[in-house]
């Protein structure tokens, strides 16, 4: 009976080690100093209206389905 448990141990320990392990990826950000010439300065250029209103082509599947639906009275129990 020892055998066998030190068999077990010995194959499950094989099997643990045998595994890939995940090698550990280095953050591969670096950091470096940025010197500012300038201030930032916002600008929105001029932006123009569309004055043509877009066609829609109405079909059955476009249409309003009509909702049909029930309410059931259940009765509430209140303290």
């Amino acid at each position: 009976m020892k055998k066998y448990i030190w068999l077990l141990v010995v194959f499950v320990t094989t099997i643990i080690n045998a595994q890939d392990k995940k090698q550990i990826v280095k953050d591969s950000v670096k950091t470096e100093v940025v010197k500012v010439v300038t201030s930032y300065v916002p600008k929105i250029t001029d932006a123009f209206k569309i004055k043509q209103k877009p066609t829609i082509s109405h079909t059955k599947e476009t249409e309003k389905k009509q909702l049909n639906y029930q309410i059931y009275s259940v009765p509430v129990a209140s303290t």
